[in-house]
């Protein structure tokens, strides 16, 4: 499991020097991983890209510091430096929506990592700072790309914004720490074939809550393919957004015939905790 982090006041803003000594260490702990793989000649080469974006999120975190209108280009950054983590574990084509699309949010791409993890390290696995990925989507969305009221021209400093940053990057060391120990895990690819879609089960998260019920998105359908429309019958425990689940489903039929949009479980109490 990822090293357990620092607690943080959430609506206390931090100084830049405490975000930066962070930032440093996870700087060092990224150069630790890709030393001995990153190919510098090669302009594709994702450890390159890996670096170059965790760059990129610093560059746009400190800029927070002065205008809040740069959270959007940490959201953007956030978003390709999960994205080439999963790229680099080789399971970038499950982001791809039926319409062609990926599926790019900062938080469900987190959740696709945790799966990874969770399956790959064969351990309950917790992004405790969580939260900071959470606060930073929902800022963006309604305080930058939907506010309300017409915001300041000028930009300017946000300490609701400052408040989140620091807890950004305690969740971007988790998950490099994640992927550090899938890298070096021995027993990955034999885990691994638990992913495999010729399986009766499925492994996936939960993505959505909403109210009386909810959505799953396996690994095996991918975000192309249909969710887990499950209830409170369904599941074995008491399920959050994000948890990692084991389950089975099959495709039923209304009562004309056609199809549902969403699988259902195949049983009562058939969605469980994964391991």
């Amino acid at each position: 499991m990822s090293q357990q982090q620092p607690q943080v006041e959430t609506d206390t803003p931090v100084s830049e020097e405490v975000l930066r000594e962070q930032i440093d260490k996870c700087n060092e702990k990224v150069k630790e991983i890709i030393e001995d793989r990153i190919d510098v000649a090669d302009e594709d080469d994702i450890y390159r890209k890996i670096d170059g974006y965790l760059g990129n999120v610093e560059r746009a975190t400190l800029d927070c510091f002065t205008n809040r209108n740069q959270t959007s280009t940490l959201f953007d950054q956030m978003k390709w430096l999960l994205r080439a983590l999963i790229e680099e574990r080789g399971y970038e084509d499950k982001l791809v929506r039926d319409n062609g699309n990926l599926q790019d949010n900062p938080v469900k791409l987190t959740y696709w990592f945790k799966l990874y993890a969770t399956v790959g390290l064969n351990e309950k696995v917790e992004i405790e700072n969580m939260d900071g990925i959470e606060r930073l989507n929902k800022y963006r969305e309604d305080t930058i790309s939907h506010p309300k009221t017409l915001p300041s021209p000028e930009g300017g400093v946000d300490p609701v914004l400052l408040s989140s940053l620091l807890i950004i990057w305690y969740a971007i060391e988790e998950l490099v720490d994640l992927w550090g120990r899938l890298l070096d895990e021995d027993n990955l690819e034999t885990r691994l074939e638990l992913l495999r879609d010729d399986h009766d089960f499925q492994i996936g998260f939960v993505a959505d809550l909403r109210g009386d019920h909810g959505y799953v998105t396996s690994y095996q359908k991918g975000e192309s393919g249909k969710s887990t429309l499950i209830k409170p019958r369904h599941v074995s425990f008491f399920a959050s957004e994000g948890d990692i689940v084991q389950f089975e489903a099959e495709q039923r039929q209304r009562n004309d015939g056609r199809d549902h949009s969403a699988l259902t479980p195949v049983d009562t109490g058939c969605v469980g905790p994964f391991r």
